[in-house]
């Protein structure tokens, strides 16, 4: 029998199950289960003629991120601008050697902790206000990430966890186009006019041509 905080009270069967004592005589024990519940409630158990007390059952939030937001710093020689990423996103993909910082504001004061592929940051004591935690991509972070949230009566949030993955900085490339012969003749003093294409998936820092005589 549930009194809810309307105060009506509600009348539910349970389920028996029979258990075995172990000494052949059967013990009957009674389950009832409640599929959700949003607010708090008290109950009394009513079996034959004995009915006991009101219990209370107090519903909490389950905790949760009010906003989250990410920031990705590239490494200076890419001179790639700061990066904010869209609000929630969790997929976080960039350069090995990227700082990216991470910052959680739970919907209220909460323990907190970001999970990585590789370790556990614990977060600050439990306040008001955003939550910020910074960490550098290395090579072997990839994987799933999360922020872990719990209240002083260990209730956990069930936020999706997130991917990390680990851009690699491909070699730069050097393509000669002109001279189109690797092989000639030339009279002294003679010169030869040199073209050639070099790539990159981030940008040079600069080029230089270096020629071996004799």
């Amino acid at each position: 029998m549930r009194d809810d905080a309307n105060g009506s009270e509600t009348s539910e069967r349970m389920a028996r199950l029979s258990v075995d004592d172990g000494a052949g005589a059967a013990r009957h024990q009674y389950s009832f289960t409640l599929s959700s519940a949003e607010h708090s409630f008290s109950y009394r158990i009513e079996c034959g003629n004995a009915i006991t007390q009101y219990y209370p059952v107090r519903v909490v939030p389950v905790p949760d991120l009010s906003d989250l937001e990410i920031v990705l710093s590239y490494p200076d020689y890419t001179r790639t601008p700061e990066r904010t990423l869209p609000a929630r996103a969790k997929e976080v993909s960039a350069l090995e050697g990227t700082r990216v910082r991470v910052i959680a504001t739970p919907d209220r004061p909460l323990h907190s902790a970001l999970e990585l592929p590789d370790r556990e940051m614990p977060g600050p004591e439990p306040g008001d206000g955003p939550v910020e935690w910074s960490f550098v991509l290395t090579n072997g972070m990839s994987g799933s990430w999360t922020v872990r949230l719990w209240d002083d009566d260990f209730h956990t949030n069930s936020t999706p966890d997130g991917v990390l993955e680990i851009v690699r900085d491909e070699a730069p490339t050097v393509r000669l186009t002109d001279p189109t012969n690797l092989v000639f003749d030339l009279p002294d003093y003679g010169t030869i006019p040199i073209s050639y294409v070099v790539e990159d998936d981030f940008g040079l820092t600069s080029v230089a041509l270096q020629a071996n005589l004799g």
